[in-house]
């Protein structure tokens, strides 16, 4: 419970939310549970940030772009990688591939989610494969929670 300390804190009421809210120019959402917030390499072209956890799992948005220059089905596969699994999850299109880095199994996944008449924003998620469930809980809790930009 939030309470407020004479001379300490004021605890105002807030949002009805429970989770931090990241936002950016284009979306807000919530920031999930152990991932840090970070600036992109320099030079990475349009993503404006990753959310990395230690062990090298990772998620970074793209776009939004166009909904018809988006790869379908394997071409969604960068060479050296295998595409297990495409899927939708009500109006997203998901798949995920599989390929090797630095000698371990490690998975990817792309979902395209529609964020206008012909633009989808794709959350790109990867980790060595063991945590592929964490990323993807992950993205899961992004999209639920993703909504117009709040200030």
């Amino acid at each position: 419970m939030r309470e407020s300390t004479p001379g300490v804190v004021d605890v105002l009421p807030g949002p009805a939310h429970e989770y931090w809210l990241a936002e950016t120019t284009w979306f807000s959402f919530a920031w999930p549970e152990g991932f840090d917030l970070c600036a992109p390499p320099a030079g990475e072209g349009p993503t404006p940030f990753r959310l990395t956890k230690p062990g090298g799992a990772e998620i970074f948005p793209q776009g939004p772009q166009s909904t018809t220059s988006l790869p379908t089905g394997g071409n969604w596969a960068a060479p050296g990688q295998e595409l297990v699994t495409q899927y939708r999850v009500e109006d997203i299109d998901v798949c995920e591939l599989a390929y090797d880095h630095e000698d371990s199994p490690w998975w990817q996944t792309h979902w395209a989610v529609p964020v206008g008449a012909n633009s989808s924003l794709v959350m790109t998620g990867q980790a060595p494969a063991a945590d592929a469930h964490i990323v993807r809980s992950a993205i899961g809790e992004i999209i639920d929670t993703m909504g117009p930009t709040q200030t």
